[in-house]
């Protein structure tokens, strides 16, 4: 072993001499390996064997103990990430870099927010935006003590999956960056610098090692237990000329005995390496412990000032509301449902569109109700997508505003890099009293240069369930998106959830996407509408 520690550190010092060879990362998800196209990934244990449509290019992995000294020799560290790597740009609050592009594996809806720029505020500094959703501040070397941090993220194997960037602390990155070398708060990536990392980190009674403040200025990435330290290596086969392999090197595993006690570090050497950590396990299934469910309803025409509700608040809310004599102290009733699509305008770019654009179109649903006060449109998709976006919908006129209504009232902890690979249904109360009047909405922002392009309405039916008070629609949603948290842009995406749910609720069979591309191996799953997901084994993710 001996011989092997000194092996890795005469390669660390090669690679310093060396520098940077400018190979990009691919982004990670389960046991550092892996490819998707997200900063966020399902933990390994809580995912079920159901094959995504996305392809897996797997890469080995091995613990830099095992390696042999002749094998080192051959062994050439690479960063950990490449900021042209436009996987791992695309995500998250910061601006694309590879804007009004299609990257594959991620899907087209992010482009109706990412066409935008992010609002001015991204620039200010941390004293100016301090608290709540709003708050660009990253927070290290404060950690909380660790029975607290303990109980902010209990032990266990479910919850979603960071890959965060540990970087030296003179690194500076032209995107990632200021002039004055200061990292910019909400990237894709989540870099953080060695010292603020480790300064933050506490050790729990039970040997587990968290991060405990507010990683790059993300509201949500608070308390996050740390599960690996990686980095990809190249891996030279001398005897086939030409040929190399890629594999991950494992320096540090929170699940490896012989490092039991051992704190986590950054490799010398090195000029970045990835940290893996996990959020607390609630967060597969929603946005708080004490309200599982990733739906959320923003219910902006509330006389006493909009909310934003999420997962079983959304019950416990409109419950009180009724009870306190809002609607006069009846619940309100789903009167009629409305099917349509629409593609997505891309401004600045003279409408020029991909032949893939061209034919992606936006599915979503548009519930009345008996009160007759507005409507509701209800659209499933990438989790995560609004509030690590600035909280930007196209539903509402205010979208572009540097703090629109519907960011200011989602809870921190929604504030987080998307995940493309799971889905959200969400839910938004509009002005609009009827079809008609929601169908000018969307033809005042129809255009290249605006929002929406070539709507469709083409189905309309009364809601003839006999159960469809607003909270039996809660309920539908909730369960539906508890038990299958997938979001693919072949089998299950925003226009597969909306034939699903016109059909359910109209009570319509033979019902189908809108357009034919997403027909093709289509099947429809309102079944899962009805039942209780926790009574079942593991969601399909």
């Amino acid at each position: 072993m001996n011989a092997v520690k000194a092996a890795v550190s005469s390669a660390f010092n090669r690679l310093a001499d060396a520098g940077d060879t400018g190979a990009p990362a691919p982004t990670q998800p389960n046991q550092d390996s892996g490819h998707v196209n997200s900063t966020v990934s399902p933990s390994s244990s809580s995912s079920a064997a159901h094959k995504d449509a996305s392809p897996v290019h797997t890469l080995a992995v091995v613990d830099v103990q095992t390696i042999a000294d002749d094998e080192l020799q051959d062994l050439e560290f690479l960063d950990a990430y490449d900021g042209d790597d436009p996987a791992a740009c695309e995500s998250g609050g910061a601006t694309a870099a590879a804007s009004n592009r299609n990257v594959e594996g991620v899907p087209d809806e992010v482009d109706q927010c990412d066409d935008h720029p992010p609002p001015a505020r991204q620039l200010c500094s941390a004293a100016e935006i301090d608290t709540g959703p709003e708050s660009l501040v990253s927070v290290y070397g404060q950690p909380e003590s660790p029975e607290r941090a303990a109980e902010l993220c209990p032990p266990g194997d479910e919850g979603l999956v960071y890959h965060a960037q540990l970087v030296p602390d003179d690194w500076t990155h032209p995107e990632h960056c200021t002039t004055g070398g200061q990292i910019k708060p909400r990237r894709a990536v989540l870099p953080v610098r060695e010292k603020d990392f480790f300064a933050s980190l506490v050790q729990t009674a039970d040997g587990r090692w968290l991060f405990s403040g507010v990683l790059n200025g993300w509201p949500a990435l608070t308390c996050l237990e740390v599960k690996s330290i990686t980095c990809i290596a190249r891996l030279g086969l001398r005897a086939m000329v030409g040929l190399e392999k890629l594999q991950v090197v494992r320096f540090w595993d929170a699940t490896n005995p012989e490092q039991r006690g051992v704190a986590p570090s950054f490799p010398q050497g090195l000029r970045s390496v990835r940290v893996t950590l996990r959020a607390p396990h609630w967060t597969t299934r929603g946005w708080s412990a004490t309200s599982p469910g990733n739906c959320w309803w923003f219910e902006s025409r509330r006389a006493e000032g909009p909310r934003l509700s999420h997962g079983e608040g959304m019950i416990t809310n409109l419950k009180s509301d009724v009870a306190a004599g809002r609607f006069g102290g009846l619940e309100p009733v789903c009167t009629h449902v409305h099917h349509f699509s629409h593609r997505y305008a891309r401004p600045g770019i003279g409408g020029r569109e991909t032949s893939k654009q061209s034919v992606t179109y936006h599915g979503a649903i548009l519930l009345e109700w008996s009160h007759g006060q507005y409507c509701t449109v209800v659209e499933l998709a990438t989790l995560n997508g609004v509030g690590g976006r600035w909280g930007r919908a196209n539903w509402y006129a205010d979208k572009l505003a540097d703090s629109p209504e519907l960011y200011r009232a989602m809870p921190p902890a929604m504030i987080c890099p998307w995940a493309g690979q799971f889905a959200e249904v969400r839910c938004h109360d509009v002005k609009a009293t009827s079809l008609e009047e929601f169908k000018d909405f969307v033809g005042e922002f129809t255009g290249t240069e605006l929002r929406f392009l070539d709507p469709h309405f083409f189905q309309s039916a009364p809601v003839r369930l006999a159960m469809r008070h607003q909270t039996d629609i809660h309920r539908y949603f909730l369960n539906y998106v508890g038990r299958d948290r997938r979001y693919t842009e072949s089998f299950r995406n925003c226009q597969t959830f909306a034939a699903d749910c016109f059909g359910f609720l109209a009570g319509k069979v033979g019902v189908e996407p809108y357009h034919p591309v997403n027909r093709v191996g289509y099947t429809n799953r309102g079944h899962n509408f009805l039942y209780q997901p926790d009574l079942y084994g593991p969601p399909h993710e």
